[in-house]
């Protein structure tokens, strides 16, 4: 068995943020749930997930597409995931996740973690900030 070592640049950080779940009205006419993805006070990702699933499902939609999204922009680096902690199941306590594209090394260290009060409160002012511009 051979051991393999990939370098990582962990000088690269962003942080994401993902504080709620917003009803949504598609092109169709069908009730879905949106997740937002912010980043430095801007939605910089979104998706779309059936109204019937729980938020923390449609969460754990989003974390999946959004990590797809951040390997086919080439991303390399550490992205810290921030969730509402009304969002339960989400594994905050280890190292992170490695992710890399198929046959390639790993590219990103996937952390999770959960918003404290004050936290969660500074994203609801970024939301409510982004809903009044669209307006």
């Amino acid at each position: 068995m051979s051991v393999k070592s990939a370098y990582i640049n962990l000088a690269i950080k962003r942080n994401f943020y993902i504080n709620e779940i917003v009803p949504h009205i598609s092109r169709i006419g069908r009730k879905v749930k949106k997740c937002i993805v912010i980043e430095n006070g801007k939605e910089i990702y979104y998706s779309y997930s059936s109204e019937r699933l729980s938020d923390s499902l449609v969460v754990n939609n989003c974390i999946d597409r959004f990590k797809d999204y951040l390997l086919t922009q080439d991303y390399q680096g550490e992205a810290i995931i921030h969730l509402n902690s009304q969002f339960v199941g989400f594994d905050t306590q280890g190292e992170g996740y490695l992710l890399g594209k198929l046959n390639k090394p790993p590219q990103i260290v996937l952390v999770l973690k959960y918003l404290d009060k004050q936290q969660i409160d500074f994203a609801n002012e970024i939301l409510k900030s982004l809903t009044k511009n669209r307006q």
